[in-house]
């Protein structure tokens, strides 16, 4: 906290210029924190920020060079890549011994997670099971219990008690339990290598980064994963239809720039000006959009001159000079119009 003995304390020393390297949260962003010799910004999981941050960002480290790390880019800053207004560049080569997860988008039925869960158990492993809402948690868990009434399951989630969420993840990476039941709390920062399965209740209320984030969670080690995508037919959207199907196409390791492409195709790109993140390319559509912005990116650096056109002047004989007198001693060689070639209005 800012106004803590020890939060002050490090306040002071960034501002002073005692600290080399500085990691931190939003709070970085706070009008009242002052760096002496910033010279590099990095902002991991940029897709968690929105458009009033990011120009908070370019407001406070302006003239600073900024790197911005993301699976999947949203909408907005893809186009700024593709477009040229950012570089960019892509790590696709995984880690060695790593699989790509096995990747199954089904209707919600209770023999999928019996399947899944099964399986899982059979080999020793540990299971995820993610519910959009916290109110859906207790019935995820009773729909499990009576699959496996001898299961051992955990929640995880951000209502739960100050370091309750953290400490029932801990419980459970130590082998505690077979199933954790969690929100989107698990979808950044947990590495957990046993746990190959993971099932999503519900998926088509989870936007496609957020999809492809939570099925990251399995498949950290040697052993093959599988995802399982559950969506109920009667709540599903042509857009959640299109997202659920780009995750059963795009399931290859390093796939999260293509899986952020679909997301710009089925989006749109947003305004580069504005405030929205995605959508507008819709509007005119997405090719015709992309060589509108591009034509006025090359215009706005110059690599696009506009023509200029050629012009004869026929005078007739002996009018006209290409001499003109600079000033005593200096003679400019260039084409003069005489006066007496226009009358005077």
């Amino acid at each position: 906290g800012k106004n803590t003995k020890v939060g002050k304390a490090v306040r002071a020393s960034i501002e002073s210029g005692e600290v080399d390297l500085v990691v931190g949260t939003h709070a970085l962003l706070g009008s009242n924190l002052n760096f002496q010799n910033l010279g590099l910004l990095v902002v991991d999981e940029e897709q968690r920020f929105g458009v009033k941050q990011k120009e908070r960002l370019k407001l406070i480290f302006d003239g600073i060079d900024v790197l911005t790390l993301s699976a999947t880019p949203i909408p907005r800053t893809l186009q700024m890549s593709l477009s040229g207004i950012r570089d960019t560049s892509t790590i696709r080569s995984p880690p060695p011994m790593r699989k790509p997860t096995v990747t199954y988008v089904q209707e919600f039925d209770t023999k999928f997670i019996y399947e899944g869960i099964k399986r899982e158990m059979e080999r020793g492993g540990q299971s995820f099971f993610v519910v959009p809402r916290i109110n859906q948690l207790d019935e995820a868990e009773k729909t499990i219990k009576d699959l496996f009434p001898d299961i051992r399951t955990i929640q995880a989630h951000g209502r739960m008690a100050r370091g309750g969420a953290e400490n029932n993840v801990a419980a459970f990476a130590e082998g505690n339990y077979d199933v954790l039941l969690a929100t989107t709390v698990i979808e950044n920062g947990v590495d957990i290598p046993s746990v190959n399965t993971i099932i999503i209740q519900n998926a088509q209320s989870f936007g496609m980064a957020t999809l492809y984030q939570l099925r990251g969670r399995v498949g950290r080690s040697s052993s093959q994963a599988y995802a399982y995508f559950l969506h109920k037919r009667e709540a599903i959207s042509e857009q959640s239809a299109m997202r659920l199907q780009a995750m059963a196409d795009l399931n290859e390791l390093g796939a999260g720039f293509d899986v952020a492409n679909r997301d710009l195709e089925i989006r749109g790109a947003g305004s580069l000006l504005g405030t929205e993140q995605s959508g507008m390319a819709a509007k005119v559509g997405f090719d015709l959009y992309m060589r509108m912005l591009k034509k006025s990116i090359r215009q706005l650096r110059g690599l696009d001159l506009p023509m200029v056109l050629r012009t004869n002047v026929l005078l007739p004989d002996g009018e006209g000079s290409l001499e003109i007198a600079q000033g005593e001693g200096d003679v400019s060689h260039a084409f003069v119009i005489p006066e007496s070639f226009i009358e005077d209005a």
